[in-house]
């Protein structure tokens, strides 16, 4: 008898997945791979690539799976200091156009410490944001983004009184 153990999204995750269990003596195979492959919309349509295992197999593949995904969560080192969630995304915090405006009022953007295109991150569970000095230390809470819109504000009016 089979038992399905998990559905991924593409095809990549299902075969890595596929191939950890193969390494630790668990065959497994992979459906709907073919249609996901040739038409990489229809994942959704179909509920995406489905790995199954024999019958036997299912609780050891489905725990050694949960210690890998485990082990990939934190390796990534991205837990909210609010709610210890490790859902958390890197994000800019400035878009292009907004930096080019700090840029050319201030001449260089003195006040922003973290580099524009990386360094912050948004946990998903609280909302919380964080900015990742990248220096291996913990990651330190951001203030709102209305101070750098009053900071902007007071630097217009600041120019515009010269």
């Amino acid at each position: 008898m089979e038992s399905l153990i998990r559905q991924y999204d593409t095809v990549n995750e299902a075969i890595v997945a596929k191939s950890f269990l193969l390494d630790h003596n668990i065959y497994s195979w992979l459906q709907d791979e073919n249609i996901i492959r040739a038409q990489w919309y229809y994942s959704q349509a179909v509920g995406g690539v489905k790995l199954y295992v024999f019958e036997s197999d299912a609780g050891r593949s489905r725990d050694l799976l949960r210690q890998i995904e485990k082990k990939y969560d934190e390796s990534k080192g991205n837990k909210c200091q609010n709610c210890s969630s490790l859902k958390t995304v890197h994000y800019n915090r400035h878009s292009a156009l907004e930096a080019f405006i700090i840029v050319l009022m201030f001449g260089t953007p003195l006040f922003l410490a973290p580099p524009l295109k990386y360094g912050y991150m948004r946990c998903l569970e609280c909302k919380a944001d964080y900015y990742d000095a990248l220096d291996g230390k913990r990651p330190s809470r951001v203030s709102s983004p209305i101070v750098t819109f009053v900071i902007i504000i007071i630097g217009i009016i600041l120019v515009s009184n010269l």
